[in-house]
């Protein structure tokens, strides 16, 4: 579009010279080619269609107008639940821009429904030509029905610390990609990162989230896991909650395939010697014998399962959950006291003879709710969220 002025002329009386001044009274012409200014449209609304969309210019193709947004809302089975909590968001070409976006993601922001001050935020894994993991924290008394994504800004905003995305409840995370460390980092401000020992298996492979290990030991019995050399550290006694992706080829085996554990303490294990069935031991201070929930069946051969187990001394509660959805728990008898775990000197391991792949290793000093471990399950499997439109902002 353009303007067509018609002007008008009058004389205007002055003490110093006489001054000839044009004012111009402007009409919209709608048959010129000119433009309006973005977000402004011929109607005064906003310059987007229904769907959300830039309008498209005189040529018939969309106008890419930036920085743009796109509105993720939440599955209503979980909407106004529990608050607060680090969630998944998956981004693919039909999820974002990735042409509008930086080269490393780092202009991408997240916001609460009044889009006012940014959750904190990790990406993991950015492929932008493919699919990229980022994590988002959400702190609210209930989780909102929706939550707002922003893209396609200029560079120039500081790095975001990845550890304030982890409440303090988390003593660990560990995404299981190396990305060139010596270790396996912990994402977490607590900075547990794992040793290698005796390691058996490959890194850095495809896993359901990023990258993942592939574990598969030589010597199932005694295969050397990733391990924490201070045995002081995560002495887990009073709470916990343990969390992982797992898969295993095997159907069953005369040794024990554990996915975490603190021997003589606790241990999450996906397989034994007399039992098929995934299963959560603990071993408290005052109770003779060791303390058992299980699933009610082995898991699916060569498919992903995310276990989550918690455990409560002050009520005695033992559980574990399969995919979100709590199958086995116990009440462990005596008093809080008696319940607490037994703090001892061995390490904590992860994948210890474990055949099979570890992914999203996580350990809270809390027992987590039965609907935050729903959430997560349906956030980490990408049935949380559904993508709006794009729109300029």
């Amino acid at each position: 579009m353009s303007l067509r002025c018609v002007s008008s002329s009058f004389r205007l009386l002055s003490y110093a010279v006489g001054l000839m001044a044009t004012v111009a009274s402007c009409q919209l012409d709608s048959d010129s080619k000119g433009t309006l200014p973005m977000g402004v449209s011929g109607s005064g609304e906003t310059g987007s269609t229904d769907d959300g969309t830039d309008d498209p210019d005189s040529t018939g193709a969309p106008s890419i107008e930036g920085p743009r947004k796109r509105r993720l809302d939440i599955a209503p089975a979980f909407a106004g639940g529990v608050g607060v909590g680090t969630l998944l968001v998956v981004l693919d070409g039909t999820r974002i821009e990735y042409e509008d976006t930086q080269p490393d993601g780092s202009d991408l922001r997240f916001f609460g429904p009044e889009e006012a001050g940014a959750y904190p935020i990790e990406i993991e894994h950015w492929d932008p030509g493919g699919t990229s993991f980022v994590w988002v924290r959400i702190d609210s008394i209930a989780l909102p029905d929706h939550l707002w994504m922003y893209y396609g800004d200029t560079p120039g905003f500081a790095s975001l610390d990845p550890s304030a995305v982890w409440d303090g409840a988390f003593a660990a995370v560990w995404h299981m990609e190396r990305g060139g460390s010596p270790t396996m980092p912990d994402t977490t401000a607590a900075g547990h990162d794992l040793q290698f020992i005796g390691f058996g298996g490959d890194l850095d492979v495809p896993g359901p989230i990023g990258l993942s290990v592939a574990m598969v030991p030589d010597d199932m019995a005694t295969a050397g896991p990733l391990e924490l050399f201070d045995p002081g550290e995560l002495a887990l006694t009073d709470a916990f909650t343990l969390e992982a992706w797992v898969s295993t080829p095997v159907a069953a085996d005369d040794s024990t395939h554990s996915v975490l554990r603190k021997t003589g303490s606790f241990e999450l294990q996906t397989l034994e010697a007399t039992s098929t069935r995934p299963k959560v031991v603990v071993r408290p201070e005052g109770v003779a014998g060791a303390q058992v929930a299980e699933l009610g069946s082995s898991l699916a051969l060569d498919s992903w399962t995310y276990l989550a187990a918690t455990y409560r001394a002050d009520t005695g509660v033992l559980s574990i959950f399969r995919n979100g959805a709590l199958e086995g728990s116990i009440t462990v008898g005596g008093d809080a006291v008696a319940r607490m775990l037994d703090v001892t000197d061995a390490a904590l391991q992860v994948g210890h003879g474990l055949h099979g792949g570890l992914d999203e290793v996580r350990v809270s000093t809390i027992a987590r709710a039965p609907e935050w471990i729903a959430v997560q399950h349906a956030s980490m499997s990408d049935q949380l969220l559904t993508f709006g439109a794009p729109q300029p902002r």
